[in-house]
């Protein structure tokens, strides 16, 4: 049997992507069941009903069974000696925020507790369940195997150690209505809007847009937020540009179903965007967030909106990338029970 691990009562794209995976493995004739922690739970969220998988209340410890669990739950696997182990790298950033010392210290900065409150922080976490005594730190010396959604994981694993011939790329694609939905609305009249998620680069993006309305950039800034997925499509089907100058813990959904809607994006330099295979863009459309490059980045907006058909072919390959992740992932399961 193959168990998968996931937040419970939790939708976002990380679950979403552990689901599409169950549903694929199901499909292989697989038997797979969901563990939800953080909270437990026997529900599966409503978002996820329409994928064909089964929830369990416990694990089976046994040699012929799969645990597949992403790398923010990894204190689950120091519970399981026998079973086949494998952590998929769903957010790197996500694996790094976790890090014990890292949650203390955040939350003895939020409350302003002083220094010497952090035995009394930590022990308070870990029985709140908040923080977990281990976690994975690449100490199994290439026993487990590792799935990745993203160049950028993929170098920080092989920089850890772990063996080229125990990883696997493994990435969640769109959901298909979105690419349904895409079609019926891929003739839309653009507008001169630049959208952006409100939740990332939140400071350095609201510097430059109130420095583009002082140069009197002829735009809409749009936020995406507060929006069902239906409105996002309208939304991207009717804009020119998405911008995101957050940080890209792995292939990021937004700039995915912007780009897969016709709008031309424009990104940061921060975690995946840092690189041409993640994010395969021409490199003068990243930018880092610094306050000298906002007078060239409202430049390159103004040249974007006013050119929007001769930057359209530029993305082409992040396209193409983009569709690819939906025939990938059930190949790449396959060779995964295949290999592990």
């Amino acid at each position: 049997m193959i168990y998968i691990v996931s937040k419970g009562d939790y939708v976002s794209g990380g679950p979403e992507t552990l689901h599409q995976a169950a549903n694929i493995f199901a499909s292989m004739g697989q038997r797979v069941g969901m563990f939800y922690v953080q909270p437990h739970s026997n529900k599966i969220p409503n978002r996820f009903k329409g994928y064909n998988v089964e929830v369990v209340s416990c694990i089976i410890d046994s040699k012929d069974n799969i645990l597949i669990v992403p790398e923010t739950q990894t204190y689950i696997l120091a519970k399981y000696q026998k079973i086949k182990k494998c952590i998929w790298w769903l957010s790197l950033e996500n694996y790094i925020n976790t890090e014990p010392f890292f949650l203390v210290n955040w939350r003895m900065k939020v409350n302003h507790w002083p220094k010497f409150m952090f035995p009394v922080a930590y022990m308070g976490m870990i029985l709140k369940g908040k923080i977990h005594r281990y976690r994975y730190r690449f100490e199994d010396a290439g026993e487990f195997y590792h799935a990745y959604n993203c160049e950028y994981a993929r170098r920080y694993i092989l920089q850890n150690g772990v063996p080229k011939k125990k990883t696997l790329y493994l990435c969640g694609p769109l959901n298909q209505s979105f690419f349904d939905r895409s079609k019926e609305m891929s003739n839309e009249k653009r507008d001169n809007i630049i959208l952006y998620n409100p939740e990332k680069g939140k400071i350095f993006t609201q510097k430059l847009i109130k420095e583009a309305r002082i140069k009197g950039l002829d735009a809409v800034f749009c936020p995406i937020q507060n929006m069902t997925p239906d409105q996002i499509v309208e939304l991207l089907a009717h804009a020119k540009v998405y911008m995101d100058f957050g940080n890209f813990p792995g292939p990021e959904r937004i700039p995915r179903e912007a780009v897969i809607m016709g709008c031309n994006i424009i990104t940061s330099r921060n975690g995946a965007a840092a690189n041409d295979i993640d994010v395969p863009i021409p490199d003068d459309l990243k930018f880092e967030d610094k306050d000298e490059n906002i007078p060239d980045i409202i430049d390159k907006l103004r040249d974007m909106l006013q050119n929007y058909e001769t930057y359209y072919p530029f993305y082409d390959e992040y396209r193409e990338k983009v569709v690819n992740q939906i025939r990938l992932l059930p190949v790449n399961a396959k060779i995964l029970l295949e290999r592990i």
